[in-house]
């Protein structure tokens, strides 16, 4: 991600293709068109360990030593000149309204503790997809690979010298084989996705597997000519290359189970792309154009993250949105490159813009913290809901007095003491669907005299069992918390509302199919428990639980275990005197031909406009349970 660094070791032209592939691939999952474009992360993890050792390793040979001072101001002229830029962007773009900053995502940026902040950060995490999102979030990635440039240089100066680099390359392939078995451990041991996906612990496996390589093909001359023998074989580089672009495509990256080896065989399967990529001097992967967008890599990574979240890009189509984000982000890297970072590295441009780049970049940094929200909201609470009022009586007795701010006297001048309807009071708890539709689902109901409260969280499962949630602390305490909320709000109705699952879901260590029968019988025990939640909390109040509508992110199984979950969802209300709102049938009649009717901007997750519509939908049922 930090571009190429090739000091003092010949210049290798399929690597910085290889970052174009990584960089275009992250682009392309986060425009929400490539499963597991997300691995991008990966590749750029492996080459910059396979690099940054390479440079290290041949530094000491050469040398006999490593100067590690040197290898850091290096590091510092490649990366800050971008970042200053960046924070300049991001400040920009919260002035004008396009996006949020964050105190914590600023203080993150500028120490290279991003990934940290995050990890013990009570906000959203990092797979609680389409949240109203930090625009430094990504940056976690490279504060891991800050993390590792300021820490690795010392082991290998310490150990290389003191025991030469075989040793080091041992001590290397067991940090690796550490940092595996620690996921591994944490995935069994139900740690959250967060903490596995973020963890510089956890995700420095992949910059080994790189450092193992180059020490490899820096090593001794037969060893090295041997390595490379193997890496240039096309068989191996082909079977290698398909693990890589399958997972890409296909690797999912919210759950625990990658860490129980899938993203081991990944990065190995990298590797070895990188080792052959690495001899390769002519050919697809030499062209020019692709290694120039190699070169604007870290450029490009920087940039399209902001730019995605903009208001007129976030809900575009998935291909429009990649075009537009990755030609934006693109030309922004490619000026970046050649007027900023460039000059800089390599002391070409004028001090005085050097310096004036770092106070706007300062600038900016104050700015953005003064215009910035504490934290991350961690819920969609959203709660106009006031406190029931009394009605007092027209007599005398019974006047108001100004200690008395609640009461409510009808004008002397009406004839009748009946106090008008008082309006309807109504609460929804779920995931992100609600979540990301609240501040539609409360403008609406405030225009129709309806008061809502939206208490929602993404990424959490309608289950009271953490073991079954990606973050088992914040969804328990989420869910442990509706009770309270329920007697708070006093609502007359409450809706359930949890989004469409898809073929499966997840009890205890299981999967289970949603058209089966125990898969059934799962969610019928879930909406047994959240309804005897609200039996308890609020027993005067009406439930009722919105159906979920079959997503268009998903193969065919998807859908259709979406209706056998609706069915459970009908027969469990019809046993159970529970109303249903078929919110399902509503945005999507006939799969798939008529479920374009109610815009999603990810064929799950409403639009702004969807949102309306569904809101304007759910207020309609919600009279007709009132009255």
């Amino acid at each position: 991600m930090s571009g190429s660094d090739e000091r003092r070791i010949s210049y290798l032209p399929a690597l910085d293709s290889l970052r174009a592939v990584a960089v275009m691939a992250v682009v392309a999952f986060h425009s929400g068109i490539l499963r597991g474009g997300w691995l991008g992360v990966e590749i750029f993890f492996v080459l910059s360990g396979f690099l940054i050792t390479t440079l290290l390793a041949t530094e000491f040979q050469s040398s006999g030593t490593v100067r590690l001072l040197g290898f850091w101001l290096r590091r510092l002229r490649r990366l800050l000149p971008a970042i200053g830029a960046f924070l300049i962007l991001i400040v920009v773009l919260a002035l004008i309204g396009q996006t949020e900053l964050r105190v914590s995502g600023l203080a993150g940026t500028a120490t290279y503790t991003n990934n940290w902040v995050q990890i013990f950060s009570d906000g959203p995490g990092y797979w609680d997809e389409f949240i109203a999102r930090d625009p430094t979030e990504h940056l976690w990635s490279l504060a891991i690979e800050e993390q590792v440039y300021l820490l690795w240089p010392i082991v290998v100066w310490f150990v290389a010298r003191r025991y030469g680099l075989t040793v080091l390359l041992q001590i290397t392939t067991i940090l690796c084989g550490l940092s595996w078995g620690l996921a591994a451990f944490g995935a069994l041991s139900d740690w959250s996705v967060n903490r596995l996906y973020l963890g510089t612990d956890t995700r420095c496996a992949a910059f080994l597997v790189g450092a193992t390589l180059g020490l490899g093909r820096v090593g001794a001359a037969s060893d090295m000519e041997r390595l490379r023998t193997f890496a240039k074989d096309p068989l191996w580089f082909a079977v290698a290359g398909g693990v890589t672009v399958g997972a890409l495509g296909f690797l999912r990256g919210d759950t625990r189970d990658i860490f129980l080896g899938p993203l081991a065989i990944v990065a190995l399967a990298t590797g070895w792309v990188v080792l052959s990529a690495a001899e390769i001097t002519e050919g697809p992967l030499t062209a020019a154009w692709v290694r120039r967008i190699g070169q604007w890599s870290y450029g490009i990574y920087v940039y399209h993250w902001p730019i995605a979240q903009m208001d007129a890009v976030k809900d575009l189509p998935g291909v429009a949105k990649f075009v537009i984000v990755a030609a934006t982000s693109t030309a922004l890297a490619a000026w970046s490159y050649r007027l900023v970072e460039q000059p800089i590295r390599h002391r070409t441009g004028r001090p005085e813009f050097t310096a004036a780049l770092a106070f706007a970049g300062f600038a900016a940094l104050v700015v953005g913290v003064v215009v910035s929200t504490p934290a991350g909201p961690a819920l969609a609470q959203l709660d106009p809901i006031a406190p029931r009022q009394t009605v007092a009586s027209t007599t005398a007795s019974s006047a108001p007095s100004a200690s008395s701010p609640g009461s409510v006297v009808s004008p002397p001048s009406v004839a009748s003491t009946q106090p008008p309807p008082a309006p309807l009071r109504v609460l929804v708890v779920g995931d992100s669907v609600p979540a990301l539709a609240a501040r539609q689902l409360v403008d609406e109901a405030m225009r129709q005299g309806t008061l809502m409260d939206v208490y929602a969280l993404p990424g959490c499962v309608m289950s009271f069992d953490p073991n079954e949630q990606l973050d088992p602390k914040r969804c328990t305490e989420y869910l442990e918390s509706i009770d309270e909320r329920a007697v708070q709000s006093d609502p007359d109705v409450v809706v359930v509302w949890w989004g469409g699952t898809g073929a499966t879901l997840k009890n205890g260590n299981e999967r289970e199919l949603l058209c089966s029968d125990a898969g059934r019988s799962t969610v019928t025990s879930r909406l047994a428990a959240m309804v005897a939640v609200f039996a308890n909390a609020t027993p005067r109040a009406q439930v009722a639980i919105a159906t979920p509508s079959q997503r268009l992110d998903q193969e065919s199984d998807g859908p259709q275990g979406t209706l056998c979950e609706v069915d459970t969802i009908t027969a469990f209300a019809t046993a159970n005197e529970v109303e249903v709102i078929a919110v399902g049938s509503f945005v999507c009649p006939s799969y798939p031909t008529d479920c374009e009717r109610v815009p999603r901007r990810d064929g799950l997750h409403y639009t702004d406009d969807g949102a309306t519509i569904v809101a304007g939908f759910l207020l309609e049922q919600l009279e007709l349970l009132a009255a």
